[in-house]
């Protein structure tokens, strides 16, 4: 399948960047329309949209509270991991809401684990070592919560639980921080070989964690 896709790959046309910006604007622009439709969809959505969160949150609260009683360091670790996701998350965070409760949870636990390596990348991405040793030392935190000594981080708990529940499997997270990593310092990539692993690190691993969360009936799936 690697070498089809390679095959695949070098016979693309070239793409200039400003086309490509200008096509992804494109795709994301709405529908032309009147500001009047515009405005009065909008109106007629947000109660709904409201109402969806509101009944979403207390589902999400009460599975926790009756699962997870005596144990309320777990359970304040997925109520911060839900307020990140409502917070960041932005679009996927109504797809969120569709899902079950008990994996909605989990969803958001596992977003804020990758929300904050996105964010160590992003936020401190100056050529700085800093960046470099923020990262080393979210990797040995992360190494710590896998092997049963987790620091002291409010994600960590429900991160953990998720995890262990749906059988996740460690090398994803490992991956994507080498994903992160790569992200610190330009580079060419020159050949297809290079690009799949990239696109591997920051990119699979989040699907092939989601699959996990959400079931699979065969390994095919992954």
């Amino acid at each position: 399948m690697r070498a089809e896709a390679a095959q695949e790959w070098r016979r693309l046309p070239s793409f200039p960047a400003r086309r490509l910006r200008h096509s992804r604007q494109s795709l994301c622009a709405p529908p032309h329309d009147s500001g009047r439709s515009k405005t009065k969809a909008a109106e007629s959505a947000m109660p709904t949209i409201a109402l969806l969160r509101h009944h979403a949150t207390l589902e999400v609260e009460s599975v926790l509270e009756s699962r997870l009683s005596g144990s309320h360091g777990l359970a304040e670790s997925y109520a911060l991991c839900g307020r990140i996701a409502r917070n960041r998350a932005r679009n996927f965070y109504y797809a969120f809401l569709l899902l079950p409760s008990e994996k909605r949870a989990a969803m958001c636990a596992v977003y804020a684990f990758m929300r904050y390596c996105d964010d160590l990348s992003d936020d401190l991405n100056d050529g700085s070592q800093a960046a470099a040793r923020a990262i080393d030392q979210w990797e040995e935190h992360l190494r710590r919560a896998l092997t049963g000594d987790p620091p002291d981080h409010g994600l960590w708990p429900a991160f953990i639980d998720t995890v262990n529940r749906y059988r996740i499997p460690h090398d994803y997270f490992y991956d994507m921080i080498r994903g992160v990593r790569t992200d610190l310092e330009p580079r060419r990539i020159v050949r297809f070989e290079e690009l799949y692993e990239y696109c591997y690190r920051v990119a699979s691993v989040v699907g092939l964690t989601v699959i996990h969360i959400l079931g699979f009936e065969s390994d095919r799936a992954l």
